[in-house]
């Protein structure tokens, strides 16, 4: 057989997922799916065919391959198992010389990101069969996820009514390829998260009185008050419903759950609430999660999420706070949504960050309290310049100590409680890139960031 001259790529499904809705509406089970033993392609343009379960609408493969030396090889998406053509690949990966590239409508970029001969390099693929879209991320063991693709669209002239075989090939060289085995979008999330190295991370799906710590770091935690429900997630994966009286998760202290630790703290959390105007709120808000447990003398920070109606007029605010030990007034960042735009029911990725190791250049001069904290939604920005100086240390004099209070996750102080979903709640102990953070809500729902914030926020 011979190959075009744009050569084809490489596509190493391991985990296929199909929903019968939408990308808005991904709520529905994933297919597992399995190939037990690695199948390898050597020089000769040969083509091995691996069937996966049909996918008519989104899909999500993630795949392990081993490239050779200077290779020429890949892998590819197809309809049909019969077909021996590149051509008819909708969707391809392909090892060139020494970087790996993922081809869309116009061909290969010239650019590619380089991988290690020999070394399993991990790939992750998400897409849309009807948009005839998809997006591509490789990683090295040990290293952060890179985006290869990003919303290209798929071969020209390749419009496949679905997607159901898997294509090994080599020019050059010997490819090797295993198919990640797992439950689909929820574990390539995971490992996507878990590339960029976080020191604590709970999926929050309760099926006991405990839940691990998926970082390795042994930060197990425990449900009090009784187990909560569960919901899915967009990529149907299970998580906690907090009843929003009693229900929270407690994990013991931690040095690295806390800010002076290494200067630098980012938490990441999944969240669906039940409803906006809590019943169990001070009046203003709830307390998501928070290290804070008895306020003084052990306070570090917290995240918010205020009430519709308020009395500072924060409609649904989301909020990022630090605190010096005796808990008086905190330094934060804000994400304010125009009023209305939340809703109950809806799924929001949240992002907070601190730092004591670099502040915006309008914060108040205060060399005793220096650094900054931020704050993300669905992998949108605040605007600290605009309310400035909120989002500095230095406005309230913070100068966060780390303390032995537990973070508690659906309450802090047990005096707020939080009704609703949370999944996915990851510690790092440095900062997240704008990058990471979209790369993240890109792997959960399928969507690229987009929107934008001022003094309202809106995505």
């Amino acid at each position: 057989m011979r190959p075009d001259t744009l050569m084809p790529d490489y596509v190493g499904p391991a985990t296929f997922i199909r929903h019968a809705a939408a990308i808005l509406a991904l709520t529905m089970p994933i297919l597992a799916f399995q190939h037990p033993t690695p199948v390898t392609v050597s020089v000769g343009g040969k083509f091995q065919m691996i069937a996966l379960p049909s996918a008519l609408q989104d899909f999500a493969l993630h795949v392990e391959a081993v490239f050779s030396q200077n290779p020429n090889e890949g892998i590819g998406l197809i309809a049909g198992p019969s077909s021996q053509n590149f051509g008819d690949q909708a969707v391809t990966i392909r090892a060139l010389g020494n970087v790996v590239q993922a081809r869309g409508a116009n061909g290969y970029p010239a650019n590619g990101s380089a991988f290690n001969p020999g070394v399993p390099t991990q790939l992750i693929i998400t897409g849309n069969v009807p948009l005839k879209k998809f997006s591509a991320w490789m990683a090295l063991p040990g290293k952060s996820y890179v985006r290869i693709a990003d919303n290209v669209a798929f071969r020209s002239g390749t419009h496949p009514a679905s997607i159901d075989t898997l294509v090994v090939w080599a020019e050059t060289g010997t490819i090797s390829v295993s198919l990640v085995t797992g439950s689909g979008g929820a574990g390539m999330y995971n490992q996507m998260v878990l590339a960029d190295h976080p020191v604590a991370f709970w999926n929050l799906n309760p099926r006991s009185g405990t839940e691990p710590d998926l970082s390795g770091n042994l930060n197990t935690g425990t449900y009090q008050g009784g187990s909560p429900a569960v919901t899915a997630m967009p990529n149907g994966d299970q998580a906690a419903v907090f009843n929003g009286s009693n229900e929270y998760l407690t994990i013991p202290s931690n040095p690295s759950f806390s800010i002076p630790s290494t200067g630098s703290l980012t938490w990441e959390m999944w969240i669906k609430p039940s409803v906006l105007q809590f019943p169990h709120s001070n009046g203003a808000y709830v307390t998501v999660m928070g290290k804070c447990a008895n306020y003084s003398p052990t306070c570090e920070w917290q995240s918010r999420l205020y009430n519709t109606t308020n009395p500072q007029n924060r409609c649904n605010r989301l909020s990022a706070y630090a605190f010096n030990p005796t808990a008086e007034l905190g330094s934060g960042a804000e994400w304010q949504p125009a009023c209305g735009l939340l809703q109950a029911g809806q799924w929001l990725h949240v992002v907070g960050e601190y730092s004591t190791l670099s502040q915006p250049s309008g914060c108040p001069s205060d060399p005793d309290h220096p650094g900054s904290i931020d704050i993300w939604v669905n992998g949108v920005k605040w605007n600290q310049s605009v309310h400035n100086p909120t989002g500095c240390m230095s406005q309230f004099g913070v100068a966060p100590q780390a303390n032995n209070s537990p973070l508690n996750i659906g309450t802090m102080a047990r005096d707020t409680w939080f009704s609703g979903a949370i999944a996915k709640v990851a510690i790092y102990d440095h900062a997240l890139t704008q990058a990471q953070i979209a790369n993240h809500y890109q792997a959960m729902t399928g969507r690229m960031p987009t929107g934008s914030c001022g003094n309202t926020c809106a995505f």
